[in-house]
């Protein structure tokens, strides 16, 4: 019994098959009431006030009686939901697509609005609200990076100074809660590393280490991402995330590339990798973006001598920085180097690097 009902699954899929493959080559839709929708049959419409409601009347077998003998059973009238396509009357072309029926009614309900152009506007207000996180991050297996501080400094309306850290300790179990894989912490900006990018060409560039600095030159008080590190350790290792200790005192530029601050900061990082290692939670340093040709090597030694061979992984680095618009090449160059002398992991860099947001093409050409 169960081979015949398997081959009989088997030949109904081959019916819809055949039914798609003729549809894709004519163009044209054909009736498939009988293979889709068996023992049904279009009925009449229903006629609403405001619409008009397909219906499907369904054939019933009959009902074998105790005494042996038969009783027939009357069809049965359904909404039906399948569309035009099980309507053995209506030829359609796929290449147009369904006729708008429903637009006009739409538009006299009067509660829509027409707009000029697509907008996005809804959907960020979609995808901003936490309410939906759970539907978002439940189904979606692959990676996820949160940035620290992000959603923490929503919560005091982009004020730096007004951080703390019970504050970000429970945007960081939320976010851990989400389902992120990993999370970019700046831990190892420290007050006394900060006074180092006085000097700087270009001071400090990126957005969680600027956020940091202003947060301890304005207390004068140090990190609290470092004092409370152990504390983020326990919640990585209960939720089995990953750590990407952030580069806040990165270069800007080539001529800020291995200086003091960064040194300083990469000591600190290799410091809290073994505190990380010691709680069983992964790590991995994030490189710099700026560094001249001549001075990956010594950057990529210093990585692995501090940070006892953690994986590395850089923005490039760009090996020049005179040629906006080609940022794609440069950090090509110095991708190759560093990937050469132990890099573990490479991110790739778009030609809108510096100028804007990328398009598909930059992210191909990227």
């Amino acid at each position: 019994m169960k081979l015949t009902v398997n081959n009989q699954k088997k030949e109904y899929k081959q019916e819809l098959l055949d039914v798609e493959f003729s549809q894709r080559q004519s163009g044209i839709a054909v009736a498939i009431d009988d293979v889709i929708i068996p023992k049904s049959e279009w009925s009449d419409t229903l006629v609403t006030e405001h619409a008009d409601v397909a219906m499907r009347e369904i054939t019933l077998h009959p009902t074998k009686l105790s005494s042996g003998g038969i009783e027939e059973n009357p069809p049965i009238t359904v909404y039906d939901t399948s569309g035009p396509y099980t309507d053995e009357n209506i030829e359609i072309d796929v290449r147009k697509g369904l006729p708008r029926l429903r637009e006009q009614w739409i538009l006299d309900r009067n509660d829509v609005e027409v707009l000029d152009s697509i907008t996005s506007e809804f959907g960020q207000q979609r995808m901003n609200d936490p309410k939906l996180d759970h539907l978002r991050f439940q189904y979606n297996h692959k990676p996820k990076r949160a940035k620290e501080g992000a959603n923490a400094l929503e919560k005091v309306k982009g004020v730096a100074e007004d951080l703390t850290w019970e504050i970000f300790r429970d945007t960081l179990i939320e976010q851990a809660e989400q389902g992120v894989s990993y999370f970019t912490i700046h831990a190892g900006v420290l007050l006394r590393y900060i006074h180092l990018t006085a000097n700087r060409v270009t001071g400090i560039v990126s957005r969680g280490g600027s956020i940091m600095a202003k947060w301890c030159l304005f207390h004068h008080k140090e990190n609290f991402l470092y004092t409370h590190f152990d504390e983020i350790c326990e919640i990585m290792k209960k939720y089995d995330v990953a750590f990407s200790l952030g580069d806040g005192l990165r270069p800007g530029s080539i001529a800020d590339a291995n200086d003091a601050a960064q040194f300083a900061e990469l000591e600190t990082l290799g410091e809290l990798t073994k505190i990380a290692w010691k709680h069983d939670v992964q790590v991995m340093i994030e490189g710099p973006g700026h560094v001249p040709m001549h001075m990956i090597k010594e950057n990529m030694d210093k990585q692995l001598e501090e940070c006892h061979e953690a994986p590395f992984y850089t923005l490039g680095p760009l090996t020049t920085d005179i040629a906006p618009g080609y940022d794609h090449i440069t950090s090509a160059i110095g991708a190759a180097m560093i990937g050469w002398f132990g890099c573990a992991m490479l991110c790739y860099v778009t030609p809108k690097e510096h100028l804007g947001l990328p398009n598909k093409k930059d992210v191909k050409d990227g």
